[in-house]
């Protein structure tokens, strides 16, 4: 082959290369986000239980029975503990989930042409107050229409009604805690007060298990779009030069 011909064929790989990914998947990171979700999940199911039986003890207080110390501490240690495992496995998944959109969203801009959220306001769509409330699903949203492996134009791929629902699970169940939460805001707090408060946080840490539950599956086949759509945009690039 004469220097022209090496010369052209050179271009044409470096024309049909694909774009390379900024940051390569570590799937411990994903692999140990769903198990956290989860494991979130099952010990809310403990939680229930451990509101259900302080309520029950609660009732015979309320109605002047006698109740021994030893069960109103043991009630009031376990809801502390699961309480305790609740924010230390909701502050890892945080972290871990914020590496890993700030990975995606990179990714994202890298393969798919005008992508609008860049990796740190996908991470900020978190922790801004208010606009959290429809910035965050949104960012999550444009993961998945853009990581969508069978449409060429990424805004015209259509969205889980999956992410819907888990976005509205996690205002319902924080909405709910917020509101079992009022009557041991004040000063003074009485036996009738934290009767009411387990009361009402049973639906929601009901609704926090499936929040959990679908968070687990959306992020499984959010994750599994990615690596198909990536596969899919670097693979392809590679058979349209060979069959050129």
């Amino acid at each position: 082959m004469d220097q022209a011909g090496s010369v052209e064929l050179d271009d044409r790989m470096d024309r049909a290369a694909p774009p390379p990914l900024l940051y390569e998947h570590k799937r411990w990171i994903s692999t140990t986000i769903v198990l956290l979700l989860l494991a979130i999940a099952l010990v809310l199911g403990f939680l229930i239980e451990s509101l259900r039986a302080d309520q029950y003890t609660l009732s015979f207080v309320i109605e002047g029975l006698p109740v021994s110390h030893t069960e109103v501490v043991a009630n009031h240690q376990r809801l502390v503990r699961d309480c305790a495992l609740l924010v230390v496995l909701s502050a890892a998944v945080a972290v871990l989930w914020f590496v890993w959109q700030y990975r995606a969203h990179a990714n994202m801009r890298a393969l798919v042409p005008g992508t609008r959220f860049r990796p740190l306001w996908g991470l900020a769509s978190w922790v801004i107050p208010g606009a959290n409330l429809v910035l965050a699903p949104l960012a999550v949203r444009e993961l998945w229409r853009a990581s969508n492996p069978d449409v060429e134009d990424w805004r015209r791929a259509r969205t889980t009604p999956l992410l819907w629902l888990w976005w509205l699970l996690i205002l319902a169940g924080l909405s709910l805690a917020a509101f079992a939460m009022l009557p041991v805001t004040r000063g003074s707090v009485t036996s009738p007060d934290l009767f009411v408060r387990d009361h009402r946080a049973v639906p929601a840490a009901g609704l926090g298990i499936v929040a959990a539950v679908a968070a687990a599956l959306l992020f499984g086949l959010l994750q599994g779009r990615m690596v198909l759509k990536e596969d899919r945009v670097r693979l392809g690039a590679w058979k349209a030069w060979s069959e050129r």
